[in-house]
Formats: structure tokens, C-alpha cells, sequence
């Protein structure tokens, strides 16, 4: 090791104690450390072994027990799943028996349905290939691909209903029951929801709700007490964004039924249809609380622009003369 090495790592650790030491940062540091030495408050279920899950079943069961059956803390147990097909599955037996509880409660209506969106409800239009060039249409062709259960898409439709009917204000919901109805192939009860939801002032899809309810869960775990910044960012690591994914889908299906429409001359409904895409874009990025869901409301009023008055496609040079570089 040379000299200029040893020197570093011995300065490192000089700052490391002093910090430790001094009054004015010494709880904080010893705050951050805390995660190496509270197995059960830090360990993440969705990346441990069957061992370590098993045993954090145990302490979550008798945590939850000890608390009264307190809704949070079920909530995060809920949500602290993987992201594979199966653990959306566990997940959603578990929001199933909450809402079967609070079956008029916002925050577990949401999670159900970001859950279904993760693996039970699909889009799969071919239809949305007539938004790209036309010399590219069937590259990424989803006509053959899996199609939803109508028995998961009835119950996501009305799961997102209740969730509008609760929250008349609140965009998301809206969204969500555009959605199921265009993954039935509904198209003009999706269109209606979709033109509804681009009236709508907010945006709240709960997902902070989620990462609130995880810490609570880590901080019961450790017997009520913080369990540092480095448990916390594990944790909100684990959140469940699945429902972004298909939502520029849905706007995808709402620009092609614009663009049918105005092909047929009726270019008020085809402007009707790409505004409420432009203020659903824009109600994302104002009042989402993930940079996620910024970035999908950019993209979503985008799209409303997309072959505008139902004209073909145009090829963007500069895109493609990237592309031809690349190759």
C-alpha cells in the first residue's frame, strides 16, 4: 500500500471519529450507523434469503400484534414485497383483506391498483403502433401478446371508480379507469374517463402513503426508536411505481382515439380528447411526489401532440441520423 494511500484511509477514519465525538454531530453519525446493528428494523424482505425473510415474518407478525392490528403497520407489510410476479400476488391477498376492513379507504384502493398494474392488468392495443412512423409500425407490436383476465379488469374498473367516487377531485383514479377500459377494449367509456380526469385539479396516487407506512413499520420493529437515513433509503428502494408504466400506454390509446377521430372530421373531439392528455400531463408534473411521475407527465403532453389533425407521422432526421451512427 503506498504512502499517499495510508495516508487517505488514516485521515478518513480521523474525520469518521471526530464526528462520532463531537456533540454538535456525534448523534447524528451514530444515527447513520445504527443499520449495521438492527437486523430486524433494516432487513429487506424482497432481497433476503428465505431465512432472513422468514424471520422477519415472525417480528412483523408479533409487531403487528403487539400494536392492536394497527392499519400502518399492516399497510407496510402489505407493500414490503419483491417486485416478481408471486410477491404482487402476496401483496394483493394482503390489501384484499385490508379493504375487505376499509373498503372505502383511499390510500388502500391505490395500492391495489398500482399492485394489479404490476403483472394482472395489460394494455396490449396493437393500436398504438399507429402513432409511430409508418415505416416503423409493428416493430413493437404487443398484438400477440398476453391478455388480461376480464374478471382482474372488472375489479380494477371498479376499485378505480369507488377510488373517483371518494376522491372527485383527484385525477389519478380517473386515470386508472381509463385505463381498465382501454385494456377491455371499452374505448369510448375509457375516452369519457380520460376527458374527465384532464378536468381534474390534483394528483395523488398515494405512493407516499407507502413509504410513510414503511418507516413506521421499521421504526416499531426497533421498539418505536429511529433507525437511521440508510434503513429509510433501503425502503424507499423497494417502492412500487408499476402503475406509471401502462399510463403512457392509456395516453398512447387516447391520442389514437383522437386521431381516429379527427380522420373521420371531427377535429373538436380529437382537440377535446389531446387537451385533457395535456393537462393530465401537466397535473403530473405540477403534484406528483416522485420525479418518476414528473417524468411521465412530460411524456404523457407529449404525446398529446403526436400526428396532430390525424396526419401521418414525420420522421425526426436528427433522431435518425443518431440512430444510423449508433448502428
Amino acid at each position: 500500500m503506498s504512502l499517499r494511500r495510508k495516508i487517505f484511509y488514516a485521515f478518513t477514519l480521523a474525520v469518521v471519529a471526530a464526528l462520532l465525538v463531537l456533540p454538535a454531530t456525534g448523534w447524528l453519525a451514530r444515527l447513520q450507523l445504527l443499520p449495521f446493528t438492527l437486523r430486524a428494523a433494516t432487513v429487506l424482505p424482497y432481497a433476503a434469503d428465505d431465512d432472513s425473510r422468514a424471520h422477519y415474518e415472525t417480528q412483523v407478525a408479533q409487531t403487528v400484534a403487539a400494536s392492536g392490528n394497527d392499519f400502518t403497520l399492516r399497510y407496510a407489510h402489505a407493500m414490503n414485497t419483491g417486485f416478481e410476479e408471486k410477491d404482487a400476488k402476496e401483496s394483493l391477498s394482503r390489501l384484499d383483506a385490508l379493504q375487505q376492513e376499509y373498503p372505502r379507504n383511499p390510500v388502500v384502493l391505490a395500492a391495489i391498483l398500482n399492485t394489479m398494474t404490476h403483472y394482472a392488468i395489460k394494455m396490449n392495443r396493437p393500436e398504438e403502433d399507429l402513432l409511430s412512423h409508418s415505416d416503423r409500425r409493428g416493430e413493437y407490436s404487443s398484438a400477440k401478446q398476453e391478455q388480461s383476465d376480464p374478471a382482474q379488469l372488472a375489479k380494477f374498473v371498479a376499485l378505480a371508480e369507488t377510488g373517483e367516487d371518494l376522491e372527485p377531485d383527484n385525477a389519478y383514479f380517473t386515470v386508472m379507469a381509463a385505463w381498465g377500459y382501454f385494456a377491455s377494449k371499452q374505448d369510448e367509456k375509457a375516452t369519457a374517463a380520460w376527458i374527465r380526469a384532464g378536468a381534474k385539479s390534483k394528483w395523488n396516487d398515494h405512493s407516499n402513503a407507502q413509504i410513510g407506512a414503511k418507516w413506521a413499520l421499521q421504526r416499531a420493529l426497533n421498539g418505536g426508536n429511529e433507525t437511521g437515513a440508510i434503513a429509510r433509503m433501503g425502503s424507499m428502494a423497494g417502492a412500487h411505481f408499476s402503475h406509471y408504466a401502462g399510463m403512457r400506454s392509456s395516453a398512447r390509446m387516447a391520442t389514437v382515439m383522437a386521431l381516429r377521430a379527427e380522420q373521420r372530421g371531427d377535429k373538436e373531439s380529437g382537440f377535446v380528447i389531446r387537451q385533457a392528455s395535456r393537462r393530465i400531463g401537466q397535473n403530473l408534473q405540477a403534484n406528483s411526489k416522485s420525479s418518476i411521475g414528473n417524468m411521465v407527465g412530460g411524456a404523457i403532453a407529449i404525446l398529446s401532440l403526436s400526428r396532430y389533425g390525424g396526419e401521418e407521422s414525420v420522421s425526426n432526421p436528427y433522431k435518425d441520423r443518431t440512430r444510423r451512427n449508433a448502428g
